[in-house]
């Protein structure tokens, strides 16, 4: 391993431990001495990304994580094109909007914007999930090409996680084509019972998928409702592509 990695590596894990890390942890995770751990601990400490606790003794990270973070938002294009444009329609609907997007083989909360009676799916800007029982997922499976679909099968195993969710292959390939003819995403309880979604694509220049949005959906949403919602979504997502010089919105 290298110095980059192990620094990193070192850097996940205490920021993965919500009362932090002590060295002997960290050491047993990334079966190093703990002297070698001590020397990367004391190379974060100096650049300001970790602290040691007084009282416990445990490495915790700095808000300066937090700050390096809210750079790069700031600096995304989507971010700064779509959080607008969200939190218009978010304010009139009274609805979250989440925005997500592919990194392998899971999908990656980058914006939160609004709030819901519903408990969220994706709770956290910076979550990590996978993407078949999600709104969000499904859209940013739907619009993959033949080939990037049949390379995501092989590499992820389809886990339930409610008694709704899609674990046969052949019968989610057939969702994602019924997503993609729809133009957006349904996901009923498929990932935590009670909480409804409807996702949808946003495109770059390219006419590529580059991220998806979905929002929350009550439970006394109906059918209808749920088309209804749908289809705001899509010209929001649609106003979103526009700006980011997708053609096709």
């Amino acid at each position: 391993m290298s110095s980059i990695d192990m620094t990193i590596r070192i850097l996940e894990l205490i920021c993965s431990e919500k009362s932090g890390a002590t060295v002997s942890q960290l050491a047993s995770a990334l079966d190093q001495s703990p002297s070698n751990v001590c020397y990367y601990l004391k190379v974060l400490q100096q650049i300001g990304y970790v602290y040691k606790d007084s009282h416990s003794g445990r490495y915790k990270a700095s808000y300066r994580i937090v700050d390096l973070a809210s750079r790069v938002m700031a600096n995304n294009e989507l971010y700064e094109v779509a959080y607008p444009v969200l939190l218009s329609f978010s304010e009139t609907e009274q609805l979250t909007v989440h925005v997500a997007v592919k990194e392998e083989n899971m999908g990656v909360c980058i914006l939160i914007v609004g709030s819901s009676k519903t408990m969220p799916s994706i709770s956290r800007v910076g979550e990590v999930f996978d993407l078949y029982p999600t709104a969000l997922g499904k859209v940013l499976l739907a619009w993959l090409s033949e080939s990037e679909l049949n390379h995501y099968f092989q590499e992820v195993e389809l886990k339930p996680y409610t008694p709704y969710t899609v674990v046969d292959k052949e019968r989610l390939r057939k969702q994602l084509h019924e997503v993609r003819n729809l133009g957006y995403s349904v996901d009923e309880n498929e990932h935590r019972i009670g909480v409804r979604g409807v996702g949808v694509p946003i495109f770059d220049y390219r006419n590529k998928v580059v991220a998806a949005l979905s929002v929350l959906l009550l439970p006394s949403h109906t059918k209808e409702d749920v088309e209804r919602i749908a289809s705001k979504l899509k010209n929001v997502a649609n106003e979103i592509s526009w700006r980011l010089g997708s053609k096709n919105a």
